[in-house]
């Protein structure tokens, strides 16, 4: 439901991209995969995380996969369902039978109100844990080295093919959370590279001059936006909410007035005096954050825009500005207290109620910058500050879960791929310490590469960890991390005494203390999703080599 197939009533804006509908080759809503106009509810809920093809391996295989069918899946051409409403029965309590997967065409929280119209809240009887209405939610992310407005060649500044295309397949593989750039915040560097991530840029801002830019192109004037750009982010808000995905919205960019200016970036930002003709001008980055100065005022302006362009969709979490350099951002606390960060947070909250607008989570503000949180470099490509895998779980679990705050941890570093069999363990040693990942993968700006089978297979991996979730209803509010009630190779996230998740590292046996009595116990694969029998503790065999997981609860 969008463009225009939109209410007129919720759209701030009027969306005049020429010909949008037809590149998108998009469906009427209630269309996709042959939903009737009645099923448009249930359209824009998202997809079932059960969807889409997924490779199957032997339970001994840690490589990359490449094809077969998920063993749970269903037909990737189907209409969307909510894959995250919580199923209406129990998994049956036979500790010989696999776990039912529930109801996933529910639309309802069991209050008459579907929970993924509502922006997402922290969990109100856990602040580890997130929440859409009064339904749990456990988003499973995966996001580009991208903005919604550039594209490197091969895309050729094709935006909207490459948000289709990033954003389908997302859906495929069960993700339901990214993280995205709406503004880099300067001319890019076009012809510098032949494929860089930032050579065709739509910018926020009209270009009539007089004069011309760094980039030899007329100046832009900050008192006029552009239409082209604002219907743009319409478009990608309004197809992530018709597939169940929250979009992590960074609203500005502070690297490249920190860190980037190394890279030549600084004289590329919109704010320069040589790029406007609105005589802003700025010369360090203490200048262009400065709350009180006509830098801040312009990007003020510009956030006001956004959130009176999208401000009313539910599928939202903000982000002030990514990777100030400046300032501390070692805990929470200390990135809330941000000044930047606050003021920027109160402009977007102030707009919100300005409008009718329900407020919506900020991060950092509400949630942890994303450096803040264990696992910002791992996995990495080239080595640089790597951190283990046991050393991110152990800060999770550990420090960082007393900080009493929802935890994603994003690994947003260093150039190259993630290989998916590292961002598979990832995934499941963040989950039982009471955290999530959304991870980043600094070359999907490629065609290639957002269609290679290690994508595909890092995508899938993560998506698995929600469907662990929801098919198998398994309750984390009020889990804490439990490694100590382990005998093996294996972490813990517990109840105690009722429901337990072991993530077991490698292929052998585990016990598990303070099981509930009775108690039935499943195997879940991470590679398939495949979901067998674990017959009865406290000593658990898995059924192959490499990592699983076990799922036990009370009969």
């Amino acid at each position: 439901m969008f463009l225009g197939a939109l209410d007129p009533s919720l759209a701030p804006r009027p969306l005049t991209l020429v010909g949008l509908l037809t590149l998108l080759s998009l469906p009427a809503c209630g269309d996709d995969g042959g939903a009737s106009t009645s099923d448009a509810a249930s359209a824009t809920t998202g997809a079932s995380a059960t969807t889409g093809a997924s490779a199957t391996t032997s339970a001994a295989s840690d490589g990359v996969t490449t094809s077969g069918e998920s063993t749970l899946g269903s037909d990737a051409t189907s209409s969307p369902t909510s894959a995250t409403s919580a199923p209406t029965s129990s998994p049956t309590s036979s500790p010989t039978s696999s776990p039912t997967t529930g109801d996933t065409t529910s639309d309802t929280d069991g209050t008459g109100v579907d929970p993924w119209t509502q922006v997402p809240r922290v969990h109100p009887d856990d602040p580890h844990r997130l929440a859409r209405g009064d339904a749990p939610w456990y988003p499973a992310g995966y996001y580009p080295g991208a903005a919604i407005n550039m594209t490197g060649e091969t895309y050729a500044g094709d935006y909207v093919l490459f948000g289709k295309t990033f954003v389908d397949a997302a859906e495929l593989h069960g993700i339901d959370l990214f993280r995205i750039w709406i503004n880099w915040g300067n001319l890019g560097k076009q012809g510098l590279q032949e494929d860089n991530w930032d050579r065709h840029v739509l910018h926020p801002y009209l270009r009539p001059g007089p004069g011309v830019a760094f980039d030899g192109a007329p100046r832009l004037d900050l008192d006029q936006f552009n239409p082209e750009y604002f219907d743009l982010l319409s478009m990608w808000i309004d197809y992530t909410a018709a597939r169940g995905i929250v979009m992590q919205v960074m609203l500005l960019d502070c690297w490249h007035v920190g860190y980037g200016l190394n890279f030549g970036y600084g004289e590329r930002d919109y704010l320069r005096g040589p790029n406007n003709i609105n005589g802003v001008d700025w010369s360090s980055e203490a200048e262009w954050l400065d709350v009180g100065g006509p830098v801040f005022a312009r990007n003020k302006a510009f956030v006001e825009e956004v959130v009176a362009t999208i401000g009313d969709r539910p599928n939202i979490i903000w982000e002030t500005c990514n990777e100030k350099k400046q300032g501390d951002h070692s805990s929470p606390q200390a990135s809330a207290a941000d000044v930047f960060h606050a003021a920027i947070a109160a402009a977007v909250h102030a707009k919100e109620d300005e409008l009718g607008f329900e407020r919506h989570l900020v991060m950092p503000v509400d949630l942890p910058e994303h450096r803040t949180v264990a696992g910002h470099m791992t996995p990495t490509q080239n080595g640089q500050n790597q951190e283990s895998i046991p050393e991110m779980h152990a800060r999770l679990a550990g420090e960082q879960f007393a900080w009493s705050v929802p935890l994603i941890s994003d690994n947003d570093c260093c150039a190259g791929e993630p290989a998916a069999a590292f961002i598979r363990q990832k995934a499941w040693a963040a989950l039982v310490a009471g955290a999530h990942v959304d991870v980043f993968n600094g070359s999907l700006y490629q065609a290639d590469v957002l269609a290679n089978p290690n994508t595909s297979d890092g995508m899938r991996f993560v998506g698995y960890t929600r469907r662990f979730v929801e098919e198998l209803e398994v309750d984390l509010v009020g889990m804490t991390p439990a490694d100590g009630l382990v005998e093996g190779p294996a972490w813990a996230y517990a109840r105690p005494g009722e429901e337990f998740v072991v993530y077991l590292r490698e292929g052998m046996p585990v016990t598990v203390e303070q099981l509930p009595a009775p108690h039935v116990a499943w195997w879940f694969d991470p590679r398939t999703a495949e979901v067998s029998d674990a017959g009865q503790g406290p000593t658990f065999t898995p059924p192959g080599a490499g990592d699983w997981v076990l799922y036990a609860r009370g009969r």
